[in-house]
């Protein structure tokens, strides 16, 4: 994979009845088999889950490229697991897939845990100050003390992991690949 180029992150989620839950691995076993011989495939995780009535699976799954994740959608071998998962499938499949968060997976794109905690702190350190004062403005005395904090610290979670704590990361990345480029000269 090229450093310019970006995996793509694919989510599915699909539910069964339990008592074809051996089906269910046999045919995920098949499945990630012919997906490790497909070019451009990065990895793969399975999460089977026991629900009340039903099992719950989950797939997580990287290609390199849009290219190679199209490849692989395309190809005879997934058309048949898929039509053999979705003969077992209760409900609708949710399919998702993210660009954006790939660029977590991207070998370049990795921090160090200690890095990824000093913009985890310095982004609630300021965010949670930022919004308390806003809080303040816009909903002075809407809410119990309890609640309006518990309203801050959801909706700073939320600004900090979908937009705040991806966005650093790709900062802080460009920043060292800079730096240990000019070392390294």
């Amino acid at each position: 994979m090229s450093k310019e180029a970006r995996p793509l992150l694919s989510v599915i989620v699909r539910r069964f009845p339990p008592q074809l839950e051996s089906e269910i691995e046999q045919s995920l076993g098949k499945t990630q088999r012919a997906m490790a011989n497909q070019p451009g495939f990065v990895g793969l995780q399975n999460s089977l889950s026991h629900e009340e009535g039903y099992c719950e699976l989950v797939t997580v799954f990287a290609f390199d490229s849009e290219e190679s994740l199209d490849s692989w959608k395309r190809s005879p071998i997934r058309q048949g697991f898929v039509s053999e998962l979705d003969i077992y499938s209760q409900d609708s499949v949710t399919h998702a897939q993210f660009g954006d968060l790939g660029q977590l997976l991207h070998p370049t794109a990795q921090l160090r845990k200690i890095e990824t905690v000093a913009i985890l702190i310095f982004w609630i350190l300021l965010l949670g100050e930022s919004l308390r004062y806003l809080a303040d403005w816009l909903l002075p005395g809407i809410f119990t003390a309890y609640w309006r904090n518990l309203l801050l610290v959801l909706v700073n979670v939320m600004l900090i992991s979908y937009l705040f704590l991806p966005w650093s990361s790709i900062i802080v990345t460009k920043i060292k690949t800079n730096i240990s480029r000019k070392i390294k000269k």
